[in-house]
């Protein structure tokens, strides 16, 4: 029976990997359309893009789930970039 308890941890393990966020994040690669994900209480991150126009990123946003919301933001430069102090 030892083997069954081994079988019920593999099917819990699998089922966090199943129900985590719709999409992995990505980095930015240059000025576009990105869907981001905020997680409630949490910063924003980038899910997808870039995508040349508004249009085609809100088709390619998933939908609202209770612990994420996703919109699609034009991003000019790097969001997670660091910023310099300002003097």
């Amino acid at each position: 029976m030892r083997t069954s308890g081994w079988w019920v941890f593999a099917g819990l393990v699998l089922l966090g990997f199943v129900s985590g966020p719709a999409q992995a994040d990505v980095s930015w690669t240059g000025p576009g359309w990105y869907v981001e994900s905020t997680e409630t209480g949490f910063d924003s991150s980038l899910v997808s893009g870039p995508y040349a126009d508004k249009g085609q990123c809100e088709s390619a946003r998933p939908a609202d789930t209770d612990d994420y919301s996703y919109d699609c933001e034009y991003e000019s430069t790097d969001p997670d970039a660091a910023t310099p102090p300002r003097i």
